[in-house]
């Protein structure tokens, strides 16, 4: 139970949540809602190695991912990348793992990091 308190309690204060930047024209808000979401995800990565749950942060580029498990030489992480990745190369990596990785901990890990993230991001980023 320890554990799975340490993975859905939010470990950035409030003020600190990842979220999107404002598209404020005069761009007043916007340096330092960049420079509080780089520190809250050094944070946050620090939190999930802590936990062991950095191995789902990598994404994966299947090559076909319903038929056969070999991969592209593409791969990302999360947290070094998350500026120029496509929520689609997200859920295309999060198939592969659910269809041809039979580790159980893996499965266990993308659950706690879904929970992890949704504690620690901007309640508007769920809506």
């Amino acid at each position: 139970m320890e554990y799975m308190d340490k993975v859905s309690k939010p470990v950035l204060a409030r003020k600190y949540l990842l979220r999107l930047p404002p598209s404020d024209p005069e761009g007043n808000a916007l340096l330092s809602t960049l420079s509080n979401n780089q520190q809250s995800l050094e944070t946050f990565r620090a939190h999930l190695a802590l936990l062991d749950c950095l191995d789902v942060t990598e994404i994966v580029s299947p090559i076909d991912c319903l038929h056969s498990s070999a991969l592209g030489p593409e791969r990302f992480n999360l947290f070094d990348n998350y500026a120029t990745m496509t929520k689609d190369q997200v859920i295309l990596s999060n198939k592969y793992l659910d269809t041809w990785v039979d580790e159980p901990y893996v499965q266990e890990n993308m659950s706690f990091l879904k929970m992890a993230l949704q504690a620690n991001v901007d309640p508007d980023l769920w809506t």
